[in-house]
């Protein structure tokens, strides 16, 4: 009976024929073809012999049917060549009917796990270890649900552990060869350093090495002594891996040279003029004071320390200082040293004068509601602005003040220029002004100059212009160091020196009242944290000695340029927001879409228009300033809750300079922007508020866009006061609302 047949998974079968054989698998379809013959067969000789009989016979034969059948026990196992404790899965792969149907394995050999008829376990799928080697008869039985069982029984030859192919032996392993030699590099000079690189190697990885110089040095770098002068040096490497171990040693470098001769002695500063002290030595006024000029190793920096106390650059003269002359001592310091020298004396120190009449325009203040700007008086003020940036600059003090009353003369009552300027806004490259003024006494341009140097011959110029601006009526926001050509003077001075020079410029012009302090202009790097503290602090530095001044910024235009996005306001960068007090919105897009975002924004602050299309310019991805779209973006801004607007032009900034004859300022964009300001001036203009939610305006008020050409807009911007007796709308494609 037993039969070894090495397959991976043998199949073993018994057949039982008669009523007393297991219930098996319905069968192959050649066994039920070969059944469905035989009934054909013999239901053809009952037809023709016995046809009034049929239903006797169709019951006989269908109980023989019952009876008389085929079925087939067998099972697999795998894997068929196990070894001595690895399991073995059987599993049945007949079928059984009646059911319920039970399945019993065991080994009838006497070298089983039990001996004779040693059981298995049950169940259909059995797994099971056997623990020797040796071959195992085993035997399936299966009883089926009227109790009948067949059996079927194969021979499992289990082999021993020992008897498996012991695996390969591990490849040698590989020691390193060099294949490149080592490097040195690096100056061969006493007190200087070498450094090796470890050449290529090949081999079994991991390959460590190790460095061993001429000199007796060991590690990667060596830095010459003395002793080497005249010596060549090379260096050996070591390489080392399970394999072994290999050495490579690179070129020579050298002979060492002496050390190089030890830095000139530092020079400390040496004075070769005096301090000198400008300003009026009056109670009252401020006094300033030069460092003069030094000779020895730069960079040098200066403290200031005044005869009646005082220290910093300036000296606001008090009551106490009166009847004495005062001086200034300037210490000059670098890495050599330090020296000192005193000015000479102004003074004595006269009685304060009668105070100016006080103006019932400035200074200019918040109103209550946080809406619009007020006089000293109380009256709102509408603020109508120009953008002369380079007024400073290019203008004498004439001219300066021939603009002035110009702007006066056609409604505008405020100006916007920028106290430091270059060829960014309009001026001279080094920023000089057109008769070589320098700002600054140390440095040669925006990219030298040190702000711990002013030079006062200049400020005090721009300090006379703001007080002409005043006597006009007109409010000068002026920028402390714009952020378009001076971002790199900021960023070489350092924080300390930017908010130094912040307070000197606020300390020098707070006696002016008609000044609004605006930082910025095209910062399209106030997100750079460094370049936001050298900006932030200069506004800190003004807000030190002038804490009463209104203070606004101008931030960036999109960065994809004209009007790819909404634009900017002053509050777009929250750091700002404790020192500021007005909102600037800055856009090249529809500006009622800006302006509406500053009105909004938090906390509450009057918004203006600071910047959109100039006249006589078009800048890149823009509509341009034509007479329309100068309408398009004044008559949306006032109709958006603005407390005013800065008007622009190229004639005003880009090419003013002396002797300028007063029609090539006075262009088309400012008679027709006099007119809405004529306008704006007869109503209460300041009470209008937003018609954000269409209340007033219910249809026909076209397409709101906040970003895109501001020629094809056709956005109806309408505001209204609260007590509905005051209502304005725009409609800058006319129709029906």
């Amino acid at each position: 009976m037993r039969k070894l047949v090495p397959a991976i998974a043998v199949v073993c079968s018994f057949l039982l024929l008669g009523s007393a054989s297991l219930a098996a698998p319905r069968g192959t379809a050649s066994s039920r073809q070969s059944q469905t013959k035989g009934h054909h067969h013999r239901a053809s000789k009952r037809k023709a012999s016995r046809r009034s009989s049929r239903s006797r016979q169709t019951k006989a034969r269908k109980a023989r049917q019952i009876a008389v059948t085929r079925r087939v026990a067998s099972f697999t196992f795998s894997p068929s060549s196990p070894t001595a404790g690895q399991a073995v899965t059987f599993q049945s792969t007949g079928s059984c009917k009646p059911k319920p149907c039970t399945y019993a394995w065991d080994d009838d050999g006497s070298d089983g796990p039990g001996g004779t008829n040693s059981p298995l376990g049950n169940g259909k799928t059995l797994v099971f270890t056997f623990t020797s080697a040796g071959t195992k008869s085993v035997r399936l039985t299966v009883t089926d649900g009227r109790g009948r069982t067949a059996t079927v029984e194969h021979d499992v030859i289990v082999t021993p552990v020992s008897s498996a192919t012991p695996p390969p032996p591990p490849p040698a392993k590989v020691a390193p060869s060099n294949t490149s030699l080592p490097a040195i590099t690096g100056t061969a000079q006493v007190g200087k350093t070498l450094t090796a690189s470890s050449g290529t190697w090949s081999g079994d990885t991991p390959i460590t090495v190790s460095y061993q110089w001429s000199d007796g040095t060991t590690g990667q770098t060596d830095t010459l002594p003395s002793g080497d002068q005249g010596q060549n040096i090379t260096v050996t490497i070591t390489a080392s891996n399970d394999g072994g171990t290999s050495t490579a040693k690179s070129n020579s470098v050298g002979p060492v040279a002496a050390a190089p001769a030890p830095p000139p002695a530092k020079v400390p500063p040496s004075n070769t003029s005096l301090p000198a002290i400008t300003g009026t030595a009056q109670v009252g006024s401020t006094l300033m004071a030069s460092s003069g000029t030094w000779s020895g190793d730069t960079p040098m920096s200066f403290g200031y320390r005044w005869s009646d106390g005082t220290t910093g650059q300036a000296d606001t003269l008090s009551s106490g200082d009166q009847g004495r002359s005062v001086s200034v001592v300037v210490t000059a310091s670098n890495d050599g040293g330090s020296a000192a020298a005193r000015s000479n004396p102004v003074g004595p120190v006269a009685a304060a004068s009668s105070p100016p009449p006080t103006s019932s325009t400035f200074p200019l203040r918040v109103s209550a509601s946080g809406r619009y700007l007020v006089t000293a008086s109380g009256n709102p003020f509408l603020l109508v602005g120009d953008s002369p940036w380079s007024v400073i600059g290019n203008l004498s003090e004439g001219s300066a003040a021939q603009y002035y009353a110009d702007r006066e003369s056609h409604g505008f009552d405020a100006g916007l220029t920028a106290l430091l300027c270059d060829d960014y806004t309009g001026c001279n490259a080094n920023g000089t002004t057109f008769d070589g003024v320098a700002p600054f006494t140390s440095g040669s341009g925006p990219g030298s100059y040190d702000l711990s140097t002013p030079n006062m011959a200049y400020f005090q110029r721009a300090h006379d212009d703001v007080a002409q601006a005043e006597a006009d009526g007109v409010e000068v926001l002026l920028d402390p160091i714009e952020t378009g050509g001076w971002l790199t003077t900021l960023e070489n001075n350092g924080v300390a020196k930017d908010k130094a020079y912040g307070a000197f410029v606020g300390n020098l012009f707070k006696d002016l009242p008609n000044v609004i302090w605006i930082s910025g202009n095209d910062f399209q790097t106030f997100t750079n944290a460094g370049d936001n503290a050298d900006a932030l602090a200069v506004a800190q530095g003004i807000e030190s000695t002038d804490p009463g001044a209104l203070q606004t910024s101008e931030l960036g235009f999109c960065p994809n340029g004209g009007n790819t996005c909404i634009g900017s306001t002053s509050l777009d960068d929250s750091s700002w927001s404790s020192v500021l007090g007005l909102n600037g919105a800055y856009t090249y897009s529809p500006t009622y879409a800006d302006v509406l975002k500053g009105y909004d924004a938090s906390p509450t602050l009057p918004v203006f228009m600071e910047e959109a299309n100039y006249e006589q310019e078009q800048n890149n991805a823009t509509d341009g300033g034509s007479l329309q779209n100068l309408r398009l973006q004044e008559w949306w801004t006032m109709t958006s809750g603005a407390t005013g607007q800065l008007y622009g032009c190229h004639c005003t900034w880009a090419t003013i300079a002396n002797g300028f004859s007063n029609s090539s300022i006075d262009t088309p964009g400012v008679t027709e922007l006099g007119y809405e300001t004529s306008l704006l001036k007869s109503l209460d203009w300041q009470d209008l508020v937003p018609d954000q939610n269409h209340a007033l305006v219910t249809a026909g008020f076209g397409t709101f866009a906040s970003t895109g050409s501001i020629d094809a807009n056709n956005y109806v911007s309408a505001a209204a006061t609260p007590d509905g007796k005051l209502a304005l709308a725009y409609l800058p494609k006319g129709g029906t609302i």
